[in-house]
């Protein structure tokens, strides 16, 4: 099946199915109160877990600040200010060793301005990054209640549920943020992901393709592309995708949105492990 066009009524089709719209009140409310989010009583109720290499995160976090002293420093001057508690947190999300430093700091953020949706974002953008998705979920749940038409929380939290094993939760979060923006490329990536997962691989393509018609050099949906046609018998197609992710690669055009972007070459001996944008 050759799908390398498709209208936008392929893309649409693909967010519509099953398509009640998700809402609000569906979610278990997380009755968190601003005391527990200042003193980061939610980072212990659960510790992090294990890894996965099947997680999928949004890549659109801030790039981190590399002046990690700085950001220190102006924080122990103004505790209780909201951007530099934000800022640091955020400059420290990757690093394995300021794990629970990075949860404060994003958790005083939120609680300092519990209308600043980027926090929520960062936080949950934190726990999913150590694999602990039930609480990654339980932060944009959160956000989303504050405001419902923020189509990086509604992809976070896909991308929680996924990871959880929570298919159709992941698949509704997934389809209100294509509602929301259907050019979205962090969603549609995701999307595509979980297309594979489920192993409906023609909606995945249609979604990869997507990903290249919104940004042409997203080296990882390319290279998802070459996987997915390969998993459709399309070796002609398959062979296409993976030489225009090598090309992308050796000409410093890779998709670099997110630090935690995975690095797999397109070698014959990896090609059944779709990219991921997350720990793996």
């Amino acid at each position: 099946m050759d799908l390398t066009c498709f209208s936008q009524f392929s893309l649409i089709s693909c967010c519509c199915v099953a398509s009640e719209e998700y809402k609000l009140d569906e979610f278990k409310d997380p009755q968190i109160e601003d005391l527990e989010w200042k003193s980061g009583k939610h980072s212990e109720r659960r510790h992090f877990l294990d890894l996965t290499p099947r997680s999928s995160v949004s890549d659109t976090i801030v790039a981190p600040i590399t002046d990690v002293q700085s950001l220190k420093l102006a924080v122990e001057l103004s505790p209780t200010s909201w951007e530099a508690r934000f800022k640091l947190g955020n400059a420290l999300i990757g690093n394995t060793e300021e794990f629970e430093e990075t949860l404060r700091h994003l958790h005083y953020a939120v609680a300092l301005n519990p209308s600043y949706m980027p926090s929520y974002f960062a936080l949950g953008f934190c726990y999913h990054s150590r694999g602990d998705f039930s609480n990654a979920a339980e932060v944009f749940e959160h956000a989303l209640l504050r405001d419902n038409r923020n189509v990086e929380l509604w992809t976070g939290l896909g991308s929680a549920y996924a990871s959880e094993g929570k298919v159709e939760e992941a698949f509704r979060a997934y389809r209100n943020a294509l509602r929301l923006d259907p050019y979205h490329v962090m969603t549609c990536y995701n999307l595509a992901n979980l297309y594979y997962d489920v192993g409906d691989v023609d909606h995945a393509i249609i979604l990869y393709l997507e990903c290249l018609n919104i940004n042409p050099a997203h080296t990882d949906a390319c290279f998802n592309l070459g996987v997915a046609y390969q998993a459709a018998s399309d070796e002609k197609n398959s062979k296409k995708f993976f030489l225009m992710a090598e090309k992308l690669e050796s000409s410093g055009q890779k998709e670099s949105e997110s630090k935690f972007a995975c690095n797999i070459t397109a070698d014959r001996t990896q090609m059944q492990r779709l990219r991921r944008l997350g720990p793996s």
